[in-house]
C-alpha cells in the first residue's frame, strides 16, 4: 500500500470513528426520547423486541440482548408487571417457561415502530429513494463486519 493510500485509509477510518461517535450520541438522545415518548426504558424495549421476535425464553432473550440471564430475568419480569409479556409454563417442559408478548405489547410495539419510522424518516430526508437503499445496504454489511470481529 502506498504511503497515499495509508493516509487515505487513515483520514477514512478518523471520518468513521468521528461519525461513530457522533451517532452514539444521537441514537443515545433517541433512545432517551423514546423512552419518554412511550414509557418504556431501552432494556425493556429491547427485550420486548426480542420476545416478538421468537426469543421465547430468558435465556434466548439474554443471548439476543448480549447479556447475562439474571439482567434479562429482571428486565422480563418488569415487562411481565407491565402486561406486555406473558410468562408460562412451558407445556413440554415443566422446568422451562415461555415468554410471549400479550396484546398490549404488540400496541406498544406498533407505537414504537410508528415512532421509529418518524425519526428515520426525517434523518433521511436528505437522500434519495435509491440512496436510502444504498445506504441500509451498506449499512448491513458494516454491521455484519463488525459481529464478524
Amino acid at each position: 500500500m502506498t504511503d497515499a493510500a495509508i493516509d487515505a485509509s487513515a483520514t477514512t477510518l478518523q471520518r468513521l470513528g468521528g461519525v461513530i461517535t457522533t451517532l452514539r450520541s444521537q441514537m443515545t438522545h433517541g433512545a432517551r426520547r423514546l423512552e419518554e415518548a412511550v414509557g418504556l426504558p431501552a432494556a425493556q424495549v429491547a427485550a420486548l423486541r426480542a420476545v416478538d421476535d421468537g426469543a421465547g425464553s430468558v435465556n434466548g432473550v439474554a443471548e439476543r440482548l448480549l447479556t447475562h440471564a439474571s439482567s434479562a430475568s429482571r428486565t422480563i419480569d418488569a415487562l411481565v408487571r407491565a402486561h406486555l409479556v406473558d410468562r408460562t409454563t412451558d407445556p413440554d417442559d415443566r422446568r422451562s417457561v415461555v415468554l410471549e408478548v400479550t396484546a398490549a405489547g404488540h400496541e406498544r410495539l406498533a407505537e414504537l415502530d410508528r415512532h421509529r419510522d418518524r425519526l428515520l424518516t426525517r434523518a433521511m430526508e436528505g437522500l434519495s429513494p435509491e440512496e436510502r437503499l444504498v445506504f441500509v445496504d451498506l449499512l448491513e454489511r458494516f454491521v455484519d463486519g463488525l459481529s464478524e470481529t
